[in-house]
């Protein structure tokens, strides 16, 4: 079933899915394509999930961008990634891909990260973060884990995003939103960035980064792989 994966990509079908977007968004332009690398749960057992990203489907992304573009169809090509690996090969060998969406949970001043966003400052490619919170669990175990399926808001999130806006190799944060009050914080990160981090704020995200390793699932290892970028 692997070996068939990749055998499954085509020009006609990638194609097929620009046009399925355009379509659901009635637009006639997607200001970005973003293919996304399907190597979730590598080193698991999740067959369906797994395909090695060659320089085949590289190929096949930059053709189908390429001719996207000349239709008026696509502005920018982007990828997202759970592998660092290959968004080094991305920024190395394709300078078609103008956004990289990685997860930026772990690039604080005092962690790992600084290679991958000094890369693409380099090839002047922007960096959108992606699971600010560490998939949640820099909160501990969610709600929705513990059976209550009821969204809650941690107060301490602006914190978090607060100290990952500071680092201006990052063009964007794209935190999730559930309730008005997750819009809150969010929007409370924003507009408090410039402001010096509190001793409360600096407590905050020791609390977070505590929370995370206590509370990382199996299914979430590989975001360990994000720490040295």
């Amino acid at each position: 079933m692997i070996d068939n994966l990749e055998d499954q990509l085509t020009p006609a079908k990638m194609m097929q899915s620009i046009e399925d977007r355009l379509r659901s968004y009635k637009t006639d332009m997607l200001d970005m394509w973003r293919p996304v690398a399907a190597t979730w749960g590598q080193d698991k057992d999740d067959v369906g999930r797994r395909l090695t990203i060659t320089r085949r489907i590289f190929g096949l992304a930059v053709e189908v961008f390429e001719r996207a573009k000349q239709q008026g169809k696509v502005r920018f090509l982007g990828t997202s990634e759970h592998e660092p690996k290959v968004f080094h090969q991305v920024l190395e060998e394709y300078p078609q891909f103008q956004v990289i969406i990685f997860p930026c949970f772990f690039l604080t001043k005092e962690s790992g990260g600084g290679t991958l966003l000094k890369l693409a400052k380099e090839k002047d490619v922007g960096m959108i973060g992606m699971k600010p919170f560490g998939a949640g669990m820099a909160f501990g175990l969610r709600p929705r884990q513990q059976g209550q399926g009821k969204p809650v808001t941690d107060r301490r999130a602006h914190a978090l995003l607060k100290q990952m806006l500071r680092e201006e190799r990052i063009s964007a944060i794209i935190p999730g939103v559930r309730i008005p009050e997750h819009l809150d914080e969010n929007v409370k990160a924003s507009h408090e960035r410039d402001l010096p981090k509190s001793a409360e704020e600096d407590q905050a995200v020791r609390e977070c980064t505590e929370s995370f390793y206590a509370h990382l699932t199996p299914q979430y290892q590989w975001l360990r792989k994000w720490e040295f970028a």
